[in-house]
């Protein structure tokens, strides 16, 4: 399956860095949400937003596949969705720093397709700038 929404960000730090960023509950609140996921398979865990008009803010997650420093991959659903989506993340030591590459899957239908433009914007902002700051805040 192609991914629906792609996200590639070359990241000038090494990848356990990078990986702290996208697994510790504490950090992603700083550049994503609220959130307890754990980088632990089979973990249930939430998000949490502030509600909109129709969505209460609370996204349901769980862990589905973890290689620690290498690929973190959870399900997504909230809101509209009536199926779960798939967020990965997958670090790849590259030229002094990591690339780290974001797809999330599973958009379906019009609203899908709604729900997955709105996102894409996010998630490049995320990607490119915020994890970005984050990690230089770390060093």
């Amino acid at each position: 399956m192609r991914p629906q929404i792609q996200i590639l960000s070359f990241i000038e730090a090494p990848p356990h860095m990078v990986w702290r960023s996208i697994t510790e509950a504490e950090l992603i609140s700083q550049w994503l949400m609220e959130t307890d996921i754990r980088p632990v398979p089979g973990f249930k865990g939430y998000f949490k937003m502030k509600p909109m008009p129709g969505f209460d803010g609370h996204i349901t997650c769980e862990v589905l596949e973890v290689i620690e420093n290498r690929v973190f991959e959870y399900s997504w659903q909230g809101g509209w969705m009536k199926k779960p989506t798939t967020v990965r993340f997958t670090l790849e030591e590259k030229d002094n720093g990591t690339l780290l590459v974001l797809e999330h899957r599973g958009f379906e239908g019009i609203l899908g397709n709604l729900l997955r433009r709105m996102m894409s914007g996010g998630w490049k902002k995320m990607l490119t700038q915020k994890i970005p700051s984050l990690i230089q805040a770390m060093s």
